[in-house]
């Protein structure tokens, strides 16, 4: 097995490899590097946010526990070639697209991500046990933890962020969608998600894991897709299995439907099935290149972003979300590069993915078109829901740069606050329980 030594050529890490028992000693428990680096300008590890701050309430808002953190510095059209080794394409091609509105505040940067004790220790055991199978399209060995943290090649990487930890079960969660069209015109719509995790569940070990990752259920509740529904099954590895979906129209019965999880779209076509939470998966349509690490300004700790305190206007403004609302910090970020395959197909012709070191999190996401044209551009903003503890998307925002569209996803400001741990029959995710849910959920 092995741990990362570090070698700086030209602003990106190249992985090589030593022993696997040196992982406490120099990594993170998720194999994140503990050391600050060289300049100081991120800082060491120090077990990131260990309980939440005195003024959280449980089930409430989440206050800001870098409230009083100072702006170091505002990228703009205007100087961010002072700083193009640490931006992404897409953030480059946002500030020179909207050179008045778009801008990148930078912080201080705070490696506030934590997780369970549970999910450290099947992290650890997962180095020496987890094994890529079918071509990497699935994996064996556990049923918890992030799977590889100390990879050596981009499947293993893509697969962290897949099987990144949410929740040790269950979670039900309310959040508003806005598709804004150039002109700054946008419709939302809110949603209800409820979502039953197998993998990462600490009653569920490898063996009766039987290709289980995670249930979902859903209903547009406002919007032109009112009562419209949806019922997923997500197996680990979907290439010998496939994604089973069901969907619910009012006044229909529940129709199965098939081809989903690539390049289908959704949001007036602005997010493809394999887009949604910045990547999902399958990866069998890729070739996966681990390009190593770099130092990005990507947006963290997004609390702001997140309270209740604003409006959804607040929010949603012409061309991008309101920027004075964002917070970004620069952190180390795993960089893999996909590539279709040879007589595959794709909208994506090439992508390339971000991926904080602290929690293997897509942060963002590059992405080209059929003539390797750049064209779209996602980020998530993320924040630690100390709660729980895990770092979680506060809204991922994804860009057509070609058309000048994008949409805002994910906002619960003045929703209820999402629940983890709810209590979830398994009838809930079968057709029968589906329909009853569509026809009840408010």
């Amino acid at each position: 097995m092995s741990q990362l030594l570090k070698a700086l050529l030209g602003g990106m890490l190249v992985v090589t490899t030593v022993a696997a028992d040196d992982l406490p000693e120099h990594l993170t428990p998720l194999g994140a590097e503990k050391a600050a680096n060289a300049d100081g300008s991120i800082p060491s590890w120090e077990g990131g946010i260990k309980a939440p701050p005195a003024a959280y309430k449980e089930g409430g808002d989440h206050p800001d526990p870098f409230a009083d953190d100072a702006l170091l510095f505002t990228i703009t059209a205007a100087n961010y070639k002072e700083y193009e080794a640490n931006l992404t394409e897409g953030q480059k091609a946002l500030l020179t697209t909207y050179p008045d509105s778009f801008k990148i505040p930078v912080y201080q940067t705070r490696r506030s991500a934590s997780y369970p004790e549970y999910i450290y220790e099947e992290t650890a055991k997962n180095a020496k046990r987890v094994k890529l199978t079918n071509n990497g399209n699935g994996i064996e060995g556990s049923a918890a933890g992030f799977p590889f943290p100390m990879p050596e090649h981009g499947q293993q990487v893509m697969w962290n962020h897949n099987l990144r930890f949410v929740t040790p079960n269950t979670i039900k969660l309310y959040s508003n969608s806005a598709v804004v069209q150039p002109n700054g015109d946008y419709r939302m719509s809110k949603s209800v998600t409820q979502l039953k995790f197998y993998y990462h569940d600490e009653d569920v070990d490898a063996d009766d894991l039987d290709n289980r990752f995670v249930k979902a259920i859903g209903k547009s509740l406002t919007g032109r897709d009112a009562g419209e529904a949806f019922l997923v099954h997500v197996p680990l590895d979907r290439t010998i299995e496939e994604t089973d979906v069901w969907i619910y129209t009012p006044g229909t019965r529940v129709k199965k439907i098939a081809n989903v999880g690539y390049d289908g779209t959704i949001h007036d076509g602005l997010v493809t099935h394999d887009q949604i939470a910045m990547f999902n998966g399958p990866l069998d349509r890729y070739n996966w290149k681990l390009v190593g690490k770099k130092e990005i300004y990507v947006p963290y700790n997004a609390y702001r972003l997140s309270s209740n305190k604003v409006q959804y206007d607040d929010i949603v403004k012409q061309a991008h979300p309101n920027p004075d609302l964002t917070r970004y910090e620069k952190h180390r970020v795993w960089v893999v590069e996909a590539n279709v395959k040879d007589g595959i197909s794709h909208i994506y012709q090439k992508r390339v993915f971000y991926l904080d070191e602290d929690s293997w999190t897509v942060m963002a996401q590059d992405i080209y078109d059929q003539r390797l044209e750049f064209w779209r551009y996602a980020e998530l903003h993320a924040m630690n829901y100390y709660e729980v503890p895990a770092v979680l998307p506060s809204v991922e925002a994804h860009y057509d740069l070609q058309s000048r569209r994008y949409v805002v996803v994910g906002m619960t400001n003045q929703e209820d606050q999402p629940e983890f741990g709810v209590r979830m029959k398994e009838t809930l995710f079968k057709p029968a329980g589906f329909k009853r849910f569509a026809e009840r959920m408010r």
